[in-house]
């Protein structure tokens, strides 16, 4: 840890845009959630889906419904990787 903290070489910047894509995430994420809601409910209601399509809906609903939370695990894991690899340039 503390080799992580007196690595001076441009971590700054990572930390920087994994702040701002945490606070952008909930601006993108309400907006593709509600237009999808609004269709899934619209195509739903006349035709009931069975076997792999009702699948994929379901999986689609879901990758949605966790997208906020698959974007702070990823964008933790990729400020982790790019903090990592400042290491290696030089």
């Amino acid at each position: 840890m503390r080799s992580f903290l007196k690595d001076k070489r441009a971590v700054g910047w990572v930390f920087g845009v994994a702040a701002i894509s945490i606070l952008i995430m909930p601006f993108v994420y309400f907006p593709l959630d509600y237009a999808w809601d609004q269709v899934y409910v619209s195509i739903v209601g006349d035709y009931t889906f069975t076997g792999t399509t009702a699948s994929a809906i379901t999986v689609v609903q879901v990758i949605i419904s966790y997208m906020c939370a698959f974007g702070l695990l990823f964008t933790i894991n990729w400020a982790i990787v790019q903090a990592k690899a400042q290491r290696y340039q030089a």
